[in-house]
């Protein structure tokens, strides 16, 4: 219920502060990406982007990873309604660009790429 629920958010708390005693934001980010849930039973960046964009990490485009990035927050939701993710990945450049991950002129670029077809078929399960 309720408790259970605080207690995960109460340790997911105490790890995200351990970690950033011991790693960068950097690192954890890589950790996160290499491990994260993706849809479709793809856990982990090389299986999404093998297995869901049908390339393989250095043919991947921006906007593949853009698409990528969307996946974590709700994978079925995502996978299944183009609108959605297309609207996903807008408030990630945004936010890139907000944060000055990225400059304007780069976030007008991203902004213009097509949405990257993300096959919703079998996933890391078609192996």
């Amino acid at each position: 219920g309720a408790m259970r629920t605080l207690e995960r958010k109460a340790a997911v708390i105490a790890l995200a502060a351990f970690l950033r005693e011991r790693m960068s934001e950097r690192a954890i980010a890589e950790v996160y990406a290499a491990t994260v849930y993706y849809g479709r039973n793809c856990y982990g960046y090389v299986d999404a982007v093998r297995w869901l964009a049908r390339r393989t990490p250095d043919r991947a485009g921006d906007n593949v990873w853009l698409a990528l990035a969307a996946l974590p927050r709700s994978p079925s939701l995502y996978l299944r309604d183009r609108s959605a993710l297309k609207a996903r990945v807008a408030v990630i450049v945004t936010e890139m660009e907000a944060q000055n991950l990225v400059g304007s002129d780069a976030a007008e670029r991203l902004r213009g790429l097509p949405l990257a077809n993300i096959d919703s078929g079998k996933g890391c399960s078609g192996r």
